[in-house]
């Protein structure tokens, strides 16, 4: 029996070894899919260790670890907090950032709790339908600045500052909006995107997120400082495109200094018959450039979509117009 738990053991461990080799080759759609998984390969991995302790095989315990080893390198150096440039004159900006998942998702009352709780000053929404933008209105009536588009898979920006400079676009065949735009805030002035590629499921739609990100990099560097890039950008930060996204633009992951914070998938009752599933992927991103700080990140609460919302809070430096 121990011989048999020892094969299994070792096996799974290579299985699992590979495919987080996988995770680390850019440009291949399989490979950026298996990258999304860190957390629930490290799991994995971690059981094997534990068991091969307890059968104390070195065979089994060598592979295991190496394995497991493999598969944490990139997840470890998300927990030393960034080096940050906003001292001196700055200003406290929150962002709210959720994806409603409204063709499944009608519990407007979770929203208008979670706005009265978290009171943020701007909110960015994706995968909004006008029956959404009509329901959650009477909760929004503290933002006097929005910008809304329904086309497509939807997106809304909604502000208590003064929102300047707008632009509204679509990208690929699934027309997926983006929202550019600068908010103006006691004397500052910050540059915001708020971004929803589209789901890389298929060899279609991961070429076509990747060339959003392509576009995003040449959009965010075009913009001035300080600079937010905000929203579902189905996409965890262990993806060698993310990484790239991230280093092209010089932005920083609001997770850095915290540590992977999954927001996806938050509802799997539709698949799974009810059975709890925790999330296990970070693909809802607030980065920011190097003159804002993050103070405060959080996930949740549940919200009956399949994303958690994020909330951020901010430091960023100011900036006159």
């Amino acid at each position: 029996m121990k011989n048999i738990l020892v094969v299994a053991v070792v096996f799974l461990s290579i299985v699992m070894l590979f495919v987080a080799c996988c995770g680390f080759v850019p440009s291949i759609w399989f490979c950026d899919i298996v990258s999304q998984f860190r957390l629930v390969l490290a799991a994995v991995l971690g059981v094997c260790v534990f068991i091969a302790l307890l059968l104390r095989s070195k065979i089994a315990i060598v592979v295991s670890v190496l394995g497991f080893l493999v598969n944490i390198f990139p997840i470890v150096p998300m927990y030393p907090k960034p080096a940050s440039e906003a001292t001196g004159a700055s200003q406290s900006l929150s962002i709210l950032n959720f994806n409603t998942e409204f063709q499944h998702n009608d519990h407007y009352e979770l929203f208008f709790d979670l706005i009265h709780s978290r009171a943020p000053d701007v909110v960015a929404l994706v995968e909004v339908n006008k029956k959404w933008i009509n329901a959650i209105e009477p909760a929004m009536k503290v933002y006097p600045y929005r910008e809304i588009m329904l086309e497509g898979p939807g997106m809304a920006l909604y502000s208590k500052f003064p929102i300047q400079d707008v632009g509204i676009y679509k990208f690929g065949k699934s027309f997926h909006p983006r929202i550019i735009a600068q908010i103006q805030f006691d004397k500052g002035l910050v540059s915001l995107i708020v971004a929803h590629p589209t789901t890389p499921q298929s060899e279609g739609g991961f070429v076509e997120r990747n060339r959003e990100f392509d576009l995003l990099k040449k959009e965010m560097k075009d913009l001035s400082s300080p600079k937010i890039l905000v929203g579902d950008l189905n996409c965890g930060p262990w993806s060698p495109a993310f990484s790239n996204l991230v280093s092209s633009t010089g932005l920083i992951d609001s997770e850095q200094g915290i540590g992977p914070q999954p927001s996806w998938p938050a509802r799997t009752g539709r698949v799974l018959n009810d059975i709890f599933v925790p999330p296990f992927v970070p693909i809802d991103h607030v980065l920011v450039s190097q003159d804002i700080a993050v103070t405060q990140r959080e996930v949740g609460p549940s919200m009956q979509s399949d994303h958690l919302p994020v909330f951020v809070n901010l430091l960023v430096k100011r900036k006159l117009p």
